[in-house]
C-alpha cells in the first residue's frame, strides 16, 4: 500500500506509532519532512481506527485543516491518507511485536499514499507471553474470532464480529423483521430500529461485550445477531439473541446461542443470563434446551429470566 516517490512534493505528511504505558498503542498524524520536528501540533487517536475515526484524526490536525483550506489538499488525498491510517491500525493490532511504527514524507498523489522507502522505519519487541489484545486501551476488531459454520440446513454460513460499520445492515436487518419480533425483542412496540439504535448496538467494547453477525457466504445481510454484555461485577453477562423474521425455523437461533455459550466460557464467566418475555415461547423453550434454568422475575409476571451456569461443562 505504500507506492515510492520519484521526487518528494512539497506537501508531506507523518504518522507515527507509539506505545503509551498507560493508554497502549497511540496513532499520531501531522505534517511530514522538515515541518514534523516544529510543529506545535500533532493530532493523535487512540486504535482501533475505522474510516470514520481515521477522517476525524486527519480533520483535527491543523496542519491538515489549513491546508484544505488553501486548496493544497483535496477530498481524494484526504480519503487515501484516511485509508492508509487505517491500514495501519489493522497492522498494529495484527501483528502486536510492532511496538514504534512511522511514515515520513508520506503524500497522497492520484488518490493512493505514497512515501519513500527509506521514510518508513519501526521497531519490534516479543510479547513476552502478554495477551496481544491488552495493551489497547480499545480492544481491537477480534479477526481471530471470524468463522465458518455450518446450519442444520447443511449450509455454511460465515459468523464474526459485528463492527461499527455494520451499522446501516443492523437497520436493513431491523427492517425486515416484523412488528412482533421487534416488540419481543426490544420490550417495546416499533416498526424498525431506528439509526440512534443501530449504531449504539454496533459501537462495540470488545473488552466488556460482543456481538456475532451471522450472514450468508454470497451475501444477502444479516441474518441474525447475538450479544453479551458483562455486568459490572465481571463474572456473569446477560445475553440477547435476534434472528430476522424472514429466517426463523433454520436453526439459527441454536446456533448463534451455542456460539456466544462458547464464546462466555472462553471468557471465564461463572454464568449468563437473559431477560426474556413470558409469550416468547420459542425463547423459553431454546433455552431450556440449552440448560438454562427459568424463573419469574419477581414484581413482574410479564418476564422471565433464564440462567446458565457456565462452571461445568
Amino acid at each position: 500500500w505504500l507506492g515510492k516517490a520519484d521526487t518528494p512534493p512539497p506537501l508531506t505528511w507523518r504518522i507515527d506509532v507509539t506505545d503509551d504505558p498507560d493508554f497502549g498503542p497511540a496513532i499520531f498524524f501531522g505534517p511530514g519532512g522538515a515541518f514534523a520536528s516544529i510543529a506545535l501540533h500533532h493530532a493523535a487517536a487512540l486504535p482501533p481506527l475505522n474510516a470514520t475515526t481515521a477522517q476525524e484524526l486527519i480533520a483535527a490536525s491543523h496542519h491538515a485543516s489549513a491546508a484544505r483550506a488553501a486548496g493544497l489538499i483535496d477530498d481524494g488525498g484526504c480519503y487515501a491518507l484516511a485509508a492508509l491510517l487505517v491500514r495501519v491500525s489493522d497492522l498494529i493490532a495484527t501483528v502486536p511485536e510492532i511496538r514504534t511504527l512511522t511514515i515520513d514524507h508520506l503524500s497522497a498523489v492520484d488518490g493512493r499514499p505514497i512515501a519513500p522507502a527509506e521514510a518508513v522505519s519501526g521497531t519490534l519487541e516479543a510479547l513476552d507471553g502478554e495477551e496481544p489484545d491488552a495493551r489497547f486501551a480499545i480492544r481491537p476488531y477480534p479477526t481471530k474470532l471470524i468463522e465458518k459454520v455450518v446450519a442444520a440446513d447443511g449450509l455454511t454460513y460465515r459468523l464474526r464480529p459485528m463492527r461499527a460499520e455494520d451499522e446501516p445492515a443492523l437497520g436493513q436487518m431491523g427492517a425486515r423483521m416484523s412488528a412482533e419480533d421487534l416488540r419481543l425483542r426490544f420490550f417495546q412496540p416499533m416498526r424498525q430500529l431506528s439509526h440512534e439504535l443501530a449504531a449504539r448496538l454496533t459501537q462495540i467494547d470488545y473488552d466488556r461485550e460482543m456481538a456475532f453477525a451471522l450472514e450468508a457466504s454470497e451475501g444477502g445481510g444479516l441474518l441474525g445477531v447475538v450479544r453479551l454484555h458483562r455486568e459490572a461485577r465481571g463474572d456473569t453477562a446477560e445475553f440477547a439473541v435476534t434472528v430476522r423474521s424472514d429466517q426463523q425455523g433454520k436453526g439459527f437461533g441454536r446456533l448463534l446461542m451455542e456460539r456466544i455459550i462458547a464464546y462466555a466460557r472462553t471468557q471465564k464467566l461463572k454464568s449468563i443470563f437473559g431477560i426474556v418475555l413470558h409469550e416468547n415461547q420459542g425463547m423459553l423453550k431454546l433455552a431450556r434446551k440449552l440448560g438454562f434454568t427459568a424463573q419469574s422475575e419477581r414484581g413482574d409476571a410479564t418476564v422471565v429470566r433464564v440462567d446458565l451456569k457456565l462452571e461445568t461443562p
